[in-house]
């Protein structure tokens, strides 16, 4: 079984944003959800344009276990720049969530 971690980011500020990260349990390390898309991003600095963040996720990324989700059906909704990689999963889990099939060639 899995464990969730929730991370706090800009804590007491107006800017406070709570990300959960998944870890599948399986000797997964990057886990899945954000923790996935952290795995990704990781070296990338930013700010960052949508650009280099589509480039970084390839266009999919295990956003529930076992399910990798293609996100190139939603790059064009993205904000042009993400300030952090909180910004990114974020943008993601709002888009995903508007997705009326959420399959593995979604």
């Amino acid at each position: 079984m899995g464990d969730e971690r929730e991370v706090t980011f800009n804590k007491g500020t107006p800017e406070e944003r709570h990300v959960t990260f998944h870890e599948d349990g399986e000797g997964h390390r990057g886990g899945y959800g954000a923790a996935a898309v952290a795995r990704q991003l990781k070296g990338l600095d930013f700010p960052a344009s949508r650009k280099e963040v589509e480039e970084r996720l390839g266009g999919g990324v295990e956003w529930e276990k076992g399910r990798k989700m293609n996100l190139r059906v939603i790059f064009d909704r993205l904000p042009e720049s993400f300030d952090s990689p909180v910004d990114v999963v974020e943008a993601i889990a709002k888009n995903i969530d508007e997705q009326p099939d959420r399959g593995p060639g979604a």
